[in-house]
């Protein structure tokens, strides 16, 4: 049977779908957050925007998933989610003009993805075997140092690097790891779903969970289309935004290429087209509805790999969660309550499954030849080093369209590893 369109019960499918959206969760929520604060939104303007944000991030995994047509989406497993890399963009935009421009600049941003789809979908015979293990690699290690955040907690406040958060985190990687040894079948496709809960009531126990502002949260809610006023176009802000557009564009090609090793699919350029017209229309979908840009999620690719569950029905029912949560804002915030050591425990195992398996496509790819070795070496030197320099704030010298590159260490590291095998080996892909 295909395991990408497999369907499975409607129970089963619910059960992985909320792992799928527990994983990203708490990314996808830091974005409307950064914004809302920055424009000094009151709690129930920002709540607006997350709410918002969970509704457009449940139809775009929906457009990617399933598909619109023969045109439009991916059709694999993977999930939408807002991408912090547009958060200083964005945020300067809000703060130098007004929430309606940030809201055109979106719109005009998946107009450019719209118009440039069909060429970069034309970059395929750049990722060979040896470029895209090593990209995929270069994924998982630069999301590493994010899930060691989690685990320390939040900075300047008394509970950062807390003995009691690293206890947390080491409970959640014991239960999937005892999952992983003794359970078997459905159980342990959801051992990480159920190390969330284990880590989520540990956490509860030793007091770590604040539940207060449950009470404040709406029942329901709807989000309606230009909220705060219809779209205004400035063209520094366009510009801007369609430049964070172009490199989710350049890593989205990554993305899909290791989901497509991962679920043993080889992506064409028809796929990549496909996809990143999924991107267009969201973005424009995600503007009206007072949204911001979305990128699929690299965290969920590596829980792919890590259950082997391969249908896409199951990102696809995380995208119903999604839009249900966006319905109702209370769920939401007891979703957004889980303390960040516990998904911190998740990530660092999430994350290195991803690592391992761009490690397993560079094997087979002749990695022992000399050239393929240089290869890697550099390029993952490099993105892992965009990374720690990020961290360091060594590039706030450079101009911020600039700065977008040199901090992203996917990009850094998978320009490295195209420019180098073009130097050994042109385009094409020499093996073992």
């Amino acid at each position: 049977m295909d395991e990408i369109n497999q369907k499975l019960s409607v129970s089963r499918l619910g059960v992985l779908g909320l792992q799928h959206v527990l994983i990203l969760y708490f990314s996808s929520v830091s974005v409307p957050i950064i914004v809302g604060n920055a424009l000094g939104f009151s709690t129930e303007e920002t709540a607006f925007l997350i709410n918002a944000s969970l509704l457009c991030a449940g139809i775009a995994t929906l457009v990617q998933s399933i598909g619109f047509g023969k045109y439009v989406g991916l059709k694999l497993p993977v999930m939408q989610g807002m991408t912090l890399m547009a958060s200083g963009g964005l945020t300067a935009i809000a703060t130098g003009y007004d929430i309606q421009t940030v809201f055109g600049s979106v719109i005009a941003s998946g107009i450019v993805c719209l118009a440039v789809g069909p060429v970069f979908g034309k970059l395929m015979p750049l990722f060979p075997g040896i470029v895209r293990g090593c990209v995929i690699s270069i994924v998982g290690l630069t999301l590493i140092p994010v899930a060691v955040n989690w685990i320390a907690g939040t900075k300047d406040t008394p509970m950062y690097g807390h003995p009691r958060n690293f206890l947390l985190t080491l409970i959640v990687v014991a239960v999937i790891v005892v999952l992983n040894k003794f359970a078997s079948g459905f159980v342990k496709n959801i051992a990480v779903l159920i190390a969330l809960c284990a880590g989520f009531l540990a956490a509860v126990a030793m007091g770590m969970v604040d539940l207060s502002q449950v009470a404040d949260a709406s029942w329901f809610g709807v989000t309606l289309p230009f909220h705060f006023g219809m779209p205004k176009f400035a063209v520094t802000p366009i510009l801007s935004l369609s430049i964070v557009m172009l490199v989710i564009m350049a890593e989205s090609i990554v993305i899909y290429l290791a989901i497509g090793e991962i679920v043993e699919k080889e992506i064409t350029e028809q796929d990549m087209t496909r996809g990143f017209l999924a991107n267009g229309i969201n973005a424009i979908f995600s503007g009206i509805f007072n949204s911001f840009v979305f990128t699929s999620f690299t965290q969920n690719i590596g829980l792919v790999a890590l259950t082997r569950v391969k249908s896409r029905y199951t990102t696809a029912a995380g995208g119903v969660i999604l839009i249900l949560l966006g319905f109702f804002p209370k769920i939401a915030t007891v979703v957004a309550s889980i303390p960040s050591p516990v998904l911190g425990g998740v990530g660092i195992v999430v994350f290195a499954t991803i690592t391992t398996s761009g490690m397993k496509t560079m094997l087979s790819s002749g990695l022992e030849k000399g050239e393929n070795a240089l290869i890697a070496a550099l390029s993952i030197g490099v993105g892992l080093g965009s990374t720690l320099l990020k961290n360091l704030s060594a590039f706030a010298a450079f101009h911020s369209n600039i700065r977008i590159f040199l901090e992203d260490g996917v990009i850094t590291g998978c320009i490295t590893a195209v420019v180098l095998n073009l130097i050994f080996n042109g385009l094409k892909e020499k093996k073992k």
